[in-house]
């Protein structure tokens, strides 16, 4: 394939790609996964042109921003969901913040995965790695970020022996907000005895 043919090729590539992956970013704070683009037909050298052409940013291994789509303020929550290989749930105090249970102030991002799950990439700095096998039951969404449920987020923090304070304040405004029924509540509260 001569020069001119490639750069039409690529041209062309990166289009027919881009819309769905602009798409796809825009309903993940604009994020997307090397997988995500494969499943929309994305190969390595289309993703390869895209970096190139400053189309798309590399955020960590497997994990890719659309650059000129802005991340929203949970963007960084998002890519800690992804990491290591989209396993990460967020969780403990980091779950309180985003639920708006407490006045958490997590000094890192709380990340749980599975407690087989290794990997032998370095833990970024921010995060705080936590591992524990969550039930799907455990796991809901915060505007498309995995998050653990209230109930989930409690039960570790108070294993964690988070202040009690603020563990009584993430019960009550759990149950005040819907994120726990009354026997959670009650078997919450019991548990802070």
């Amino acid at each position: 394939m001569d020069k001119y043919k490639y750069l039409v090729y690529n041209r062309v590539v990166r289009k027919r790609i881009i819309s769905p992956l602009r798409r796809l970013a825009a309903g993940q704070h604009g994020y997307f996964t090397t997988n995500e683009a494969r499943l929309l037909g994305a190969t390595d050298q289309a993703l390869h042109s895209l970096l190139k052409s400053g189309t798309i940013r590399r955020v960590s291994h497997g994990l890719y921003i659309v650059s000129d789509i802005l991340t929203s303020r949970l963007g960084s929550y998002y890519a800690a969901s992804q990491w290591p290989n989209a396993k990460g749930v967020l969780s403990h105090e980091t779950a309180l913040e985003l639920l708006e249970l407490s006045d958490s102030n997590p000094i890192g991002i709380h990340i749980t995965v599975p407690r087989n799950y290794r990997t032998r990439r370095v833990l970024p700095k921010p995060y705080v790695l936590h591992r524990n096998n969550l039930e799907p039951s455990d796991i809901i969404l915060v505007e498309s970020v995995r998050v653990t449920s209230a109930r989930r987020t409690i039960l570790d923090c108070i294993d964690a022996h988070i202040g009690a304070d603020l563990l009584l304040q993430a019960i009550e405004q759990g149950f005040r907000r819907g994120h726990l029924n009354r026997q959670q509540f009650k078997d919450l509260q019991h548990r802070m005895l």
